[in-house]
């Protein structure tokens, strides 16, 4: 939709990588289920209250390191 406006690839990706980290990160969401979190936000809190999987155990342990 809008690659005309960029002059490389390089630049397109640079550009869409901003815009991806923004929506996931500070972009509110008004879906189902969203609450008016981040997708960012909404996975971490499913992460930590879901212990039922062995994966997530993992996983839990090194989110839990990351957000220290």
């Amino acid at each position: 939709e809008c690659l005309w406006r960029v002059k490389s690839i390089q630049e397109g990706h640079y550009y869409l990588n901003r815009y991806l980290a923004w929506y996931d990160n500070t972009r509110r969401h008004g879906g189902f289920g969203m609450n008016k979190h981040t997708p960012r936000a909404q996975i971490e809190h499913w992460i930590l209250n879901n212990s039922s999987c062995s994966i997530v155990q993992d996983v839990n342990e090194t989110l839990v390191l990351y957000m220290v």
